[in-house]
């Protein structure tokens, strides 16, 4: 169990890690003390010194994810974490859009 020093001692070395703008430190007490840092749909927490991502389309909650996201990988480091997400991500809106494109294009073309 960290204490609240070491949490943002911890916290502050992976923010150096993150790349890109807005990003925003969170520390708090929970059974201990924990971090993870937040930028608007997207957080990154660290557990037994692994990094992981959650993600939501809604930013209010953030950092719980949604539930339509499987559990994302685990990393050493925090923007490999993030990067490996935006992968994930990216292929999942690629395999709707294929789907809508099929549906549009030969479910509501056969009605028309």
């Amino acid at each position: 169990m960290l204490t609240e020093a070491e949490a943002r001692v911890k916290g502050a070395a992976m923010m150096r890690k993150l790349k890109g703008t807005g990003w925003v430190l969170h520390v708090h007490e929970n059974c201990g003390w924990h971090f993870h840092a937040r930028n608007k749909h997207i957080s990154v927490h660290e557990s037994h010194g692994k990094f992981f991502v959650l993600f939501s389309l809604k930013p209010e909650n953030v950092p719980c994810g949604d539930a339509f996201w499987p559990d994302s990988n685990h990393f050493d480091d925090p923007q490999e974490a993030v990067e490996d997400f935006m992968k994930e991500a990216r292929g999942f809106l690629n395999n709707v859009r294929r789907a809508v494109d099929y549906t549009e294009k030969y479910v509501l073309g056969m009605r028309r």
